[in-house]
């Protein structure tokens, strides 16, 4: 019993020590990141957007919802 708990901590410990190469989290198409909108300002028209009846009741794109292209490369 002893010996099997030493064995399960001792390749748990192994696991641990292997580290997972680095990943860049900037590259041209952003393909690491997540986009979230909020609602659309009231100075852009943007066809199928229905506006509420304030503006802090216009409803948020949300995620990786972008039709006006605020995430782009250059």
């Amino acid at each position: 019993m002893r010996l099997s708990l030493l064995a399960l901590l001792c390749s748990g410990a192994l696991a641990a020590a292997a580290e997972p190469s680095f990943q860049p989290l900037l590259d041209p198409q952003l393909s690491q990141w997540e986009k979230w909108l909020g609602p659309v300002h009231r100075a852009y028209d943007l066809p199928g957007y229905v506006r509420g009846a304030k503006p802090k009741d216009d409803p948020v794109l949300g995620l990786n919802n972008d039709p006006l292209k605020v995430f782009t490369e250059d």
